[in-house]
């Protein structure tokens, strides 16, 4: 009786491309969190995802249009933007989080990368557009009375600044311990642009 042979399965095995993608934009998230756009190379991201680094442009096309889709949905705080109060200490707490030793990787640091992509002639203006979309006219259209972008805008003045003096300048007047008191003073600050007259 001449014997079966199974026939070797020579088919190329086929990769996930959803889960893929979603590997690379992963990487690419925690590496421009870490580090500003320049410092990051489409090499280092391939290889924290496992992947090619060829399948980063198949994928994406290029470096700024990986950056453009890792950030977006960065900068939507729609949850605390229900009151001032709520905003002011979901705000503060996250600054406070990330100034105790929150990872500088960590996707929930939104406005981290504000800093460190500020100055990049490529990387500032998608960071701008994105910010403005997610976060300023999202925010406007939540705001009663005149002026509602503006005042979102200014809103998020308050957020940048508060942020550098947190992260880049380690303002040692801004302590996590009075935590409180900073959060009383924000909510007196941003009242007239959540308010308006």
């Amino acid at each position: 009786m001449p014997s079966v042979m199974k026939k070797k399965n020579t088919s190329p095995v086929r990769r996930n491309a959803a889960a893929t993608r979603l590997r690379i934009l992963d990487s690419a998230r925690a590496a421009f969190y870490r580090a500003p756009y320049e410092r990051v190379g489409l090499r280092d991201i391939a290889a924290a995802a496992g992947v090619d680094a060829s399948l980063i442009n198949r994928y994406f096309g290029s470096k700024k249009n990986l950056f453009q889709e890792a950030l977006t949905g960065a900068f939507e705080f729609e949850a605390s933007l229900e009151s001032t109060e709520k905003f002011a200490r979901a705000f503060v707490g996250y600054v406070a989080r990330q100034k105790c030793g929150g990872s500088a990787a960590d996707p929930a640091d939104k406005l981290g990368v504000i800093l460190r992509s500020a100055v990049s002639q490529e990387a500032s203006p998608i960071v701008s557009g994105i910010f403005h979309r997610e976060f300023t006219l999202y925010l406007a259209g939540l705001l009663p009375g005149r002026d509602r972008e503006m005042r979102a805008a200014m809103v998020g003045a308050y957020l940048a600044g508060f942020r550098l003096l947190c992260e880049a300048l380690d303002e040692p007047s801004l302590n996590p311990a009075d935590s409180e008191k900073i959060v009383a003073l924000l909510i007196k600050a941003l009242k007239p642009c959540f308010e308006g007259d």
